[in-house]
């Protein structure tokens, strides 16, 4: 999905030719989603928070691309689309989930303590099939906890005090799924909220293995160490996948014979037949990583070796 082809299926929450309907629904940490049943009368505000919030951050700038998570370590002006479907967290599944509920349990307050909400998902339906759903991680900044602390509200001429634990909804989105693709907007909330970390590293010791199998390196020791950070998993997955390098079949003995002739940045360690790489260390592993991905570049000014940082940021 472009950045033009998001802006495009938004564009039914403003127009206001187009009937629009709000829901709001919460898990616990107990239980799964629940509608959480708010007055008619502050349906409309919510709705119009939310849509001016979309339009602010993803509808009136253009300033932003729209990438692959697994792939891609940009983090200025990008928006991640979770690329890794059968890697869905429980909370994206229940993004999915909330749009086929037809008799929903309310959630109870009496039964469940507000302070227990994890996370809310609110749906905005269009009358065309049209949906989105947005998705905010609660946490205890989220929360007004009432019982241990002294609010008033004012009460005709009197102040009153608030005794029941709140719940703020503020226009604040970290995911949203619109036809079922998956945009990740806030990422220093969801890669701890969610774990997204311990998904890649799995994922790369499929890619690791996969480099084994290829004879290429001795050894996966260091490798696995390397791709403890995300952007190394990210690396990895975009050589195997996106690298000239691998998509041209370039034989394991020319990507050696490459690595042999540089010197500076590229130094390695070979088995004593020399058509393999043995890694000896973490940052030789990180070293690896990066010529698989074709990130060393040759200065035609300079005539020297460097290391691009992310070939994309020159693009």
């Amino acid at each position: 999905m472009t950045k033009e082809e998001l802006q495009q299926k938004l564009q039914f929450i403003q127009d206001e030719q187009i009937t629009k309907h709000l829901s709001v629904f919460v898990t616990t940490q107990t239980t799964g989603l629940q509608l959480f049943n708010i007055e008619a009368d502050d349906i409309g505000d919510l709705l119009k928070m939310f849509v001016d919030s979309i339009k602010q951050k993803l509808i009136d700038v253009d300033q932003y691309s729209i990438v692959d998570y697994s792939t891609t370590v940009l983090r200025d002006n990008v928006i991640y689309r979770y690329d890794l479907p059968e890697n869905r967290t429980m909370q994206m599944n229940r993004m999915s989930e909330v749009l086929d509920i037809q008799n929903p349990e309310n959630f109870n307050a009496d039964e469940t303590p507000i302070e227990s909400i994890t996370g809310i998902y609110v749906v905005i339906r269009g009358e065309m099939n049209q949906n989105i759903v947005l998705y905010k991680h609660i946490t205890a900044v989220d929360k007004t906890y009432a019982r241990s602390s002294f609010l008033f509200f004012k009460d005709n001429d009197m102040f009153k005090r608030q005794k029941e634990n709140l719940l703020r909804i503020s226009p604040a989105i970290h995911m949203i799924m619109v036809e079922n693709e998956i945009l990740l907007l806030d990422m220093k909330k969801l890669e701890s909220a969610l774990g997204l970390k311990d998904i890649l590293v799995r994922e790369a010791e499929r890619d690791i293995q996969s480099v084994v199998d290829k004879r290429l390196v001795t050894d996966n020791q260091f490798l696995k160490k390397a791709c403890g950070k995300t952007s190394m998993c990210k690396k990895l997955r975009h050589a195997l996948t996106q690298s000239k390098v691998i998509l041209k079949g370039i034989d394991n003995e020319d990507i050696v014979k490459f690595a042999k002739s540089k010197r500076g940045k590229l130094q390695f360690h070979f088995n004593a037949a020399k058509d393999a790489f043995d890694i000896r260390s973490k940052a030789e592993a990180e070293r690896f990583i990066k010529l698989l991905d074709d990130d060393f570049l040759r200065s035609e000014l300079t005539q020297e070796d460097y290391d691009s940082y992310d070939k994309e940021c020159m693009s």
